[in-house]
């Protein structure tokens, strides 16, 4: 049955009336609003805010249903937010993937970090997947870890002040996914561990024993909630056997697999606080509710379209459902799941994995969304995804010339010729299960493309419609991760040059052989961003810590461009199209920095970015003198270098890295 609808607003993004100039008039929001949200809470103290842990954006709180956004908890603004609890007086706890809990006063004013910090957090690090809150004591609180060498449910009688680690009973090599308290009996306490089942402690944590029947014992389970019938029942959901429910601790259980629910995979549950029989369960594709205890569900998203609910919230006032979707950022629904709205304004942490802009118009990449565009200078944005089969996009392109659009996604190289509206992926020579990492096409002839992906070089001379691989060995060594970089000269034709870890590759005859061309670059460097003047005879490379490299000769021999910089992380650069000795570069943690001598030095402009994960430069298409800055979790901004007052340059390093010869 489909009782519900999604509105047609959740895919329409506007920026209203939040572009006000930040950070002394240099960085200002350009969007799109909405992230990957992993985490949700509603504030049980009457304020009735909602906060929102994203994938790589930090920690969002709304203080009016959803509608606007604001990021709280500066320290933590691009981390991953994996959990969220917050306590009947408003504090609120958050469970990081890399940095430990931090706590937050009523409001989310004042942060600090409560578990893992200092040099017990280098010690000890761990991804916290689950928090929990005593119901009755609210100063008793509960962290569940996933990795590292601090793996162990972690408790605090004294609001975070300390914690004490408890390991006795549980399997060696576990890992936390969920914790629950047991509302009437706040003594027991549950954990599901991956691939372990569920584990139980009726001594407020201190010892643990299996607490699932066989059938249930070595599944994954994702999720755990309690209802709120008199003798409240535990509720888990799974990676691919739906739901269980169980209502005598964990002794027998209940499989719920009824379609639409039979063999799904259950991000999240949570259950109407004033109704028992009323629970929600976050799927990949959308969400399902059932209102009579688990014996049928309905679809209260038919319409989502690659999204899907990894969090879950419920006002406890009324019941109002927040779903924190895995693309879209935060959906709410006061009916039931009838309609829904969202997912709200000023909610940067989209994670932008390229950018590209026209005279008149602005694409963002996202790593789970696919492609936007704005035709308005960044005041709404709306989703190009027609015929792009995989929306996971790694690697993104213009070509100014033709205004070809290249998309290298998880699936392979989709191309648009017309500014997104569709897209055609590959047909020939390259498998949808490639996972392209770099793309780029021949500004002389863009029919002409090559594609990277974790291992091989390829090359399409039809526009992409089909594919040959480079099979020559191209020296494959590390890890794969980072970025990764590619250009194609406008002259000599077909002298093309791509990043293989801690290699630069050149290519003179159009992709069928390549030779080795980072003579003088460090030997460590990975080069991250490579840009060409419009003659082609300048290269820059941005590197990995090693700050900016410059080729005079078509990329022979390389010598050190970074005075100003440093050993800088650079992600990405740019050249003035007006001015070709005017170059920008985006540097992780610092923001942009600019060269007005052909990159023979430089100067960092204006302060911090709001978000330090720079990976993307663009022009402005409505405003010449202004940048659009992408960020890795945090949405584009538009970036003012005339308001922007150059700053010192930081001293130069006082040694070298070791150079190829």
């Amino acid at each position: 049955m489909r009782g519900a609808r999604l509105l047609p607003v959740v895919w329409s993004f506007v920026l209203a009336a939040t572009s006000g100039r930040l950070s002394g008039g240099a960085w200002a929001p350009y969007g799109p609003s909405g992230g990957s949200i992993q985490s949700l809470a509603v504030d049980p103290s009457g304020a009735g805010a909602v906060y929102a842990g994203t994938y790589g954006g930090g920690l969002f709180r709304s203080a009016d249903g959803g509608a606007n956004w604001t990021s709280v908890a500066p320290a933590i603004r691009a981390q991953t937010i994996r959990s969220l609890a917050v306590d009947p007086a408003g504090a609120v706890y958050a469970g990081t993937h890399s940095d430990g809990v931090w706590k937050g006063t009523a409001n989310g004013g004042t942060w600090k970090r409560v578990l893992f910090g200092g040099k017990e957090w280098q010690d000890r690090q761990a991804t916290i997947n689950a928090i929990a809150i005593d119901p009755t004591q609210p100063r008793i609180v509960y962290a569940g870890t996933e990795t590292g060498a601090n793996d162990g449910v972690h408790r605090s009688a004294d609001g975070g002040a300390t914690w004490t680690r408890s390991t006795a009973g549980l399997p060696p090599n576990f890992r936390i996914q969920a914790l629950a308290v047991d509302p009437k009996t706040p003594a027991t306490v549950y954990l599901s561990l991956i691939t372990e089942g569920i584990y139980k402690s009726v001594d407020s944590g201190k010892t643990w024993a299996a607490a699932a029947a066989p059938e249930i014992s070595k599944l994954y389970v994702l999720s755990l909630a309690f209802d709120s019938s008199p003798q409240p029942a535990l509720w888990a959901g799974t990676s691919n056997d739906g739901v269980y429910r169980s209502p005598d601790g964990g002794a027998t259980w209940t499989h719920f697999d009824e379609k639409p629910m039979k063999s799904r995979k259950v991000y999240a549950l949570a259950v109407d606080p004033a109704r028992p029989d009323v629970v929600w369960a976050g799927i990949p594709n959308g969400l399902l509710r059932t209102s009579n205890g688990g014996r049928s569900w309905i679809e209260t998203m038919p319409d989502a379209d690659y999204t899907g609910a990894r969090s879950l919230a419920l006002d406890p006032r009324d019941g109002t459902a927040y779903a924190g979707m895995s693309r879209e950022g935060v959906l709410r629904s006061g009916d039931g799941g009838r309609t829904w709205s969202g997912p709200g304004a000023a909610m940067w942490a989209r994670d932008v994995t390229g950018l590209a802009s026209s005279d008149r118009s602005a694409w963002i990449a996202t790593g789970a969304s696919g492609i936007f565009r704005t035709d308005d200078g960044g005041a709404t944005w709306a989703p190009k995804n027609e015929g792009l089969e995989n929306r996971s996009i790694r690697a993104f392109a213009r070509d100014a010339g033709s205004g070809l659009l290249m998309a290298g996604t998880e699936g392979g190289v989709y191309v648009s010729s017309d500014g997104g509206e569709r897209w055609k992926g590959p047909n020939d020579g390259m498998s949808k299960s490639t996972g392209i990492v770099c793309v780029a096409a021949d500004p002389k002839n863009p029919r002409l493309i090559y594609a990277r992906d974790d291992f091989w070089i390829y090359t399409s001379r039809d526009g992409g419609s089909s594919w040959k691989k480079t099979e020559q060995d191209l020296d494959v060594t590390g890890t794969i991760n980072g970025l990764f970089a590619m250009t194609v000269l406008p002259a000599p034709p077909g002298a093309a040059f791509a990043s293989v870890y801690e290699r630069l590759w050149r290519s003179a005859d159009g992709g069928a052989t390549f030779v080795r061309s980072d003579a003088g670059l460090p030997a460590t460097a990975r080069v991250q961003a490579l840009v060409a003047d419009p003659a082609g005879a300048t290269l820059w490379a941005g590197t990995e810590d090693e700050g900016v490299w410059r080729s005079a000769d078509g990329g022979a021999h390389w010598s050190e461009s970074r005075s100003g910089m440093g050993e800088a992380n650079v992600q990405a650069l740019m050249v003035d199209a007006a001015d070709s000795k005017t170059l920008y570069a985006a540097v992780w943690n610092k923001g942009v920095y600019r060269s007005r001598d052909g990159g023979r030095s430089w100067s960092r402009v204006g302060d911090a970015p709001p978000h330090p994960d720079v990976i993307a430069l663009a022009p402005d298409p409505s405003s010449p003198g202004r940048l659009l800055v992408g960020t890795g979790g945090g949405s584009v901004w538009r970036f003012d270098t005339a308001a922007a007052a150059a700053e010192p340059a930081p001293p130069k390093p006082t040694a070298r890295a070791k150079r190829r010869p």
